[in-house]
């Protein structure tokens, strides 16, 4: 676990296609560039401020309320825990990048609209699965995919390709595939993206009852896929926030498994 990043990077480096990643990996950074978008590695210090704004956006309050404390104040205490950082960034005013050009894009011409990471830590389920992942589009993200999105293409969209990043950069620094995994809430509509990305319940893992903040106001109904009757939103005195009934889920990288 020594070789994880634990202090901020010393400069920004978009990663160039053919970087010994999976083939997922290099389409992504393809498909991203022609729509004007690079990925980098790392904590930057310039994109701090923008880390912490995306944390701080409701959709992702709502199911990672942990990302506020994260890069807020805890910034260098949870990079210490040895985190991969992987960040995708819109370069302004321009439509698409050269391939060629990827590498010479500056750190003052972008700005960080999706991030994920991975690094250290047993997955409450499955501990053998000792790698933890995240990933997380803004809504500057979201608007940007639609807006160079083209007419004659399918759908483009961040999140996708923020996934095969961060499982192609893990899986190129050696990171066996079942050691990755994630945890996230039958109610997220992330998941959708995550069984897109090969992530998956293992057969004798199953979904744990929970009671998790919400955002969402009282008496509001959160569906999720396993309770017959949708939960309600409550508000909880003790703990002084709404709440709502959801389930743990937990998630291993399976990239044989449909």
């Amino acid at each position: 676990m020594d070789d994880f990043p634990r202090t901020y990077a010393k400069e920004f480096e978009p990663i160039m296609p053919d970087s010994d990643l999976t083939e997922q990996a290099n389409t992504a950074i393809g498909e991203l560039a022609a729509h004007g978008f690079v990925v980098a590695t790392g904590v930057q210090p310039s994109q701090v401020e923008q880390l912490r704004r995306m944390a701080g956006q409701d959709h992702i309050r709502e199911y990672c309320p942990n990302d506020v404390v994260r890069f807020g104040d805890d910034l260098e205490g949870w990079m210490h825990k040895g985190r991969h950082l992987v960040g995708i960034y819109a370069v302004h005013g321009v439509q698409s990048v050269p391939e060629r050009n990827i590498r010479d894009v500056p750190a003052y011409a972008v700005g960080m609209v999706a991030y994920g990471w991975y690094g250290p830590q047993p997955n409450q389920a499955i501990p053998e699965a000792d790698i933890t992942t995240a990933y997380r589009n803004s809504k500057d993200g979201g608007f940007l995919a639609r807006l160079r999105r083209r007419e004659s293409e399918g759908h483009f969209s961040l999140g996708i390709h923020l996934g095969e990043m961060v499982t192609g950069l893990a899986l190129r620094d050696g990171i066996a595939p079942g050691r990755l995994s994630l945890e996230t809430y039958a109610s997220n509509k992330a998941n959708r993206l995550y069984d897109a990305m090969r992530y998956h319940s293992p057969d004798d893992v199953v979904p744990q009852p929970v009671e998790r903040l919400t955002l969402k106001e009282v008496g509001e109904v959160v569906p999720n896929p396993i309770d017959d009757e949708p939960p309600k939103v409550r508000y909880d005195a003790e703990k002084g926030h709404n709440v709502v009934r959801d389930w743990r889920l937990f998630k291993r990288y399976q990239p044989d498994v449909t």
